[in-house]
């Protein structure tokens, strides 16, 4: 004969039963391992974590307007797009104690690229000599030199302030916590201690 006490108890673990396999549903870090994790990260591959515009003015002049000839002035406007990035196909992670769901996420230093969006002539005056008869135009190299200025000047401008390191590295730990959000895992992320961010160009 069954009691009371049997029945309830009878009742009670279907509930029981089904209220721990949903837990295990929803909360899917129980079964995360550290080569889970490192997959995720490493599956999202090169992350761009932040971009910055730059426009940089460069001025070529020579000589000055006479009555039997012309200075040579060239005035161009050049914008920069700067992208901070993590190569996270080399993140690195390691499991915390006592498999208490948090990893610790060791990840490459952040790059950064120069990217040439957009370059404008805002003045040209090539300049003459004998009255007009002898143009002066300026030559292709001239002109390259004068991107090489401008892109070395927004590099320079990139890494000597804004805290745009600092910020896309934050971004990067904000960007991945979000990744594990709905896992329940929590990470701690550093970054590979590094020489200043090295840039890289694309013309």
């Amino acid at each position: 004969m069954l009691t009371l006490a049997a029945v309830l108890f009878a009742g009670l673990l279907p509930g029981a039963l089904g209220a721990w396999l949903l837990r295990r549903k929803l909360s899917p870090r129980l079964d995360m391992t550290a080569h889970t994790v490192i997959d995720r990260i490493r599956g999202v591959g090169r992350l761009v974590a932040l971009e910055v515009g730059a426009k940089e003015i460069v001025t070529v002049g020579e000589g000055d307007d006479t009555l039997w000839g012309r200075a040579r002035k060239l005035i161009m406007v050049f914008t920069f797009q700067i992208q901070y990035s993590c190569d996270l196909r080399a993140a690195e992670v390691h499991p915390g104690h006592d498999g208490d769901g948090r990893f610790r996420v060791c990840l490459p230093p952040l790059e950064r690229l120069t990217c040439l969006v957009d370059q404008q002539h805002h003045h040209e005056q090539p300049g003459s000599t004998w009255f007009g008869l002898v143009q002066r135009p300026f030559s292709a190299a001239e002109r390259d030199a004068m991107w090489h200025q401008a892109r070395t000047q927004a590099e320079q401008a990139a890494a000597a302030g804004g805290g745009h390191l600092e910020i896309a590295e934050r971004q990067v730990i904000s960007l991945l916590t979000a990744l594990f959000a709905p896992t329940g895992v929590q990470l701690d992320v550093d970054f590979a201690a590094a020489p200043a961010v090295e840039p890289q160009r694309i013309s």
